[in-house]
């Protein structure tokens, strides 16, 4: 019974997987061989239900296990039936791959380094944007920022050295070129001789200086001097050592001609050099000059509000040098004094308390008085017996505006030289609340240490009007200061060398009194 149940079973497997039909004849199955119609044929069937002796053709396993499936695992190892997913090579060979080509050409799998398009819509392209929005790839006509800062703009540097015109607004300077309208050198070892009418001035270590003087009348009034060429041409030197400078210095006595000046007549001049420039040994022309030299500015600056007319002196004292004089018959070669400058507002403020105070008399007030003392007659080195204080109100100066320069002027009547520095030094007084008809050496106020410029006056106790004039640029600061502030500004007047007595303004002459002219311009 067993047997036959099991055969039954066998041959009931059989015909499912061979799918025969009922027409079909069994009689036996055993051991994979059927009997049929009394034949009997050795066979499989296999997982997918196909019954042949042919095993080649058996189905198998697909990637996904399943018999007879059509699953297939692509070059990545993705196992489906779906070969339009299949992975494929990036541009760089590897199947899956994440690189890819940027728009230049370059394969690889960074993206933050694809090239990128430039202002002119081309990738990897050198065309850039500059300042002012123009885009190509030459860099030689990128925009600038022109002297005010402004990209593209349009302000320039004029005559004078100053920024103007674009943002800024058209405030130019203009030029003007003087020419020398004295010349003469004056020898130590022929003291006595007048050499005014050679066609050639000289310079030689120490023995030989040369005058020179400028005419500024033609200048207008009001200006402010934004830049100054002393020029000249030298037609020969000789090297006896030293450096071969040649030093520019001030005169302030300008009653001098070439016609008369000898070494014995000569005026006094500074000691201090307000500029140079350097010779070596030539014998053909040099070209030389003096630029910006801010000394050489301050002086002429300053005589513009004294008597128009201004002197300086060449001396050196290493080399010997020869230049061309106004009388020789080249003038291009002559001396000039090229001036630009700048015509602006400008301010003349009266003194509204000066005085002097005395280290020998020091609870004497001397307000009152009708003159002004600089003396270093000193009770100590560093307190000179006689000093001057003054103070002006700046409350005249219109609102709004720009200080540019700041000229103080006093009218020296008489002096001496002691000896030393012959400078009159000004000084910032802190305090402005002292008055002068309390002022006395003992509750004088306090003033800065440090000078704020200076002028230099000669003196043998002779009698004769002379302007002292500082127009440093150091007096700006200051003055501007007290035009922000409480609108009142005090100096100390004082000289370790030269006494000079001035004009006070309780002098019966009110153009003599001293004053303080600001120069500036509108905002």
């Amino acid at each position: 019974m067993m047997w036959r149940k099991i055969a039954i079973i066998g041959i009931l497997g059989a015909l499912a997987a061979c799918n025969l039909s009922d027409d079909d004849p069994v009689v036996a199955v055993s051991n994979n061989t059927t009997t049929t119609n009394n034949n009997t044929t050795s066979g499989l069937c296999d997982p997918c239900g196909v019954c042949d002796d042919d095993t080649t053709n058996d189905c198998v396993q697909d990637c996904a296990g399943d018999f007879g499936g059509d699953a297939t695992e692509d070059r990545c190892g993705t196992c489906d039936s779906d070969p339009a997913n299949d992975c494929v090579q990036d541009c760089a060979g590897v199947y899956g791959g994440d690189s890819s080509e940027d728009n230049c050409g370059v394969c690889d799998a960074d993206p933050a380094n694809d090239c990128a398009v430039d202002c002119a819509g081309e990738f990897d392209g050198t065309a850039v944007l500059d300042m002012c929005g123009v885009c190509d790839s030459d860099p030689a006509n990128d925009c600038v920022q022109d002297c005010a800062g402004d990209f593209g703009g349009e302000a320039y540097i004029d005559l004078c050295g100053q920024c103007v015109g674009g943002s800024i607004g058209p405030v130019a300077c203009s030029k003007a070129i003087l020419p020398v309208i004295e010349d003469a050198y004056v020898m130590s070892n022929h003291p006595t001789a007048n050499f005014g009418a050679a066609d050639e001035v000289i310079v030689d270590q120490g023995t030989t200086e040369t005058y020179l003087k400028f005419d500024l009348s033609t200048l207008p009034e009001g200006i402010l001097i934004r830049g100054l060429k002393l020029k000249a041409v030298a037609s020969e030197s000789t090297d006896f050592g030293g450096t071969g400078d040649v030093g520019v210095y001030f005169s302030p006595d300008d009653s001098w001609s070439e016609s008369w000046i000898t070494y014995n007549r000569k005026p006094r001049f500074s000691e201090m050099s307000l500029a140079s420039w350097n010779v070596t040994g030539s014998t053909t022309d040099v070209e030389l000059e003096v630029l910006d030299a801010p000394g050489l500015i301050e002086r002429v600056q300053s005589q513009l509000v004294g008597d128009k007319t201004v002197t300086f002196v060449l001396a050196s004292q290493g080399f010997s040098s020869k230049y061309y004089s106004k009388e020789s018959i080249d003038a291009t070669k002559h001396m000039t004094l090229e001036v630009s400058y700048q015509v602006v507002s400008k301010v003349e403020l009266p003194a509204v308390a000066d005085a002097f105070v005395s280290a020998d008399r020091t609870e004497y007030n001397y307000g009152s008085n009708t003159t002004l003392q600089v003396d270093p007659r000193a009770v100590s080195s560093t307190d000179p017996t006689y000093t001057t204080f003054i103070k002006f109100d700046l409350s005249a100066i219109p609102s709004n505006v720009t200080i540019e320069r700041v000229s103080l002027q006093m009218l020296a009547f008489v002096g001496y030289a002691y000896g030393g520095d012959g400078n009159t030094y000004t000084y910032l007084v802190e305090d402005d609340t002292w008055d002068e008809a309390s002022l006395t050496y003992s509750n004088r106020p306090a003033y800065q240490a440090d000078s704020i410029g200076f002028w230099w006056l000669w003196y043998d106790l002779t009698y004769i009007d002379n302007w002292g004039i500082n127009a440093s640029l150091e007096l700006v600061g200051p003055t501007i200061e007290a035009y922000n502030t409480d609108k009142l500004i005090s100096f100390r007047l004082a000289s370790s060398g030269y006494r000079t007595d001035y004009r006070s303004r309780e002098w019966g002459d009110a153009s003599q009194h001293p004053k303080l002219t600001v120069y500036f311009t509108e905002n």
